[in-house]
């Protein structure tokens, strides 16, 4: 087996636990893998992902992110036609959620972001674990835009705040925003020229805050 082919086992494995809410655990001996039955399709799936160059785990999410209703696609399926579908819709929904056209927003919302922060004498990192109530204050803060969703993306916990709220907090506060959580972060995660901004710009915001609260 080559390495691609091994990491394309592995990573179907971690995504169908991911998305199935079960443990799973990565293979680490693929001594006579060759001759599982599975190997047939590793072995096209290698082929396609040489071939067109694409991205392994964003392709074995696709048709979960594509059919909310699935619960589970093997490895047949991911080699057939009806995967590739999956993917190409998928990727097309990420195209209408362009990213770097929304760096001005952003720059805006860390402007916000970082005048709340020292305000309110917290750092950068516990902004989005503030609130006044049993909302977080970031939630609010969407909801009235005065910051964009992909300004949070540097943020850890963002989606574990989400499952806080209620079905109708999201509907209310938030709109499409929390159902599609994942489509705008795979859409941070694979822009050009947001992604690199925002890592560059949350350090120095970092740095800043601490910097004013510390004159205080």
């Amino acid at each position: 087996m080559t390495d691609l082919e091994k990491n394309i086992y592995n990573t179907y494995l971690q995504v169908t636990g991911t998305f199935r809410n079960k443990p799973f655990k990565l293979r680490k001996d693929f001594s006579n893998f060759e001759s599982d039955p599975n190997y047939t399709f590793i072995r096209r799936l290698g082929i396609l992902f040489t071939k067109h160059n694409l991205p392994l785990r964003q392709y074995f999410e696709a048709p979960y992110r594509i059919y909310n209703d699935a619960v589970f696609f093997d490895l047949s399926y991911y080699s057939s036609p009806r995967a590739i579908k999956a993917y190409t819709m998928y990727k097309k929904q990420l195209q209408q959620i362009d990213p770097d056209k929304c760096i001005d927003e952003v720059k805006r919302s860390l402007t916000f972001i970082t005048n709340f922060c020292i305000k309110n004498k917290i750092q950068l990192s516990d902004y989005v674990n503030h609130s006044s109530g049993a909302i977080p204050e970031w939630v609010v803060h969407i909801k009235n835009g005065d910051v964009n969703i992909f300004s949070l993306m540097e943020f850890s916990g963002i989606f574990k705040k989400l499952n806080t709220l209620t079905s109708e907090e999201k509907e209310l506060l938030l709109g499409n925003i929390a159902n599609d959580y994942f489509k705008y972060r795979d859409a941070y995660n694979y822009s050009k020229n947001l992604k690199p901004f925002l890592m560059k710009a949350f350090i120095k915001l970092q740095n800043l805050i601490f910097k004013r609260l510390q004159e205080q």
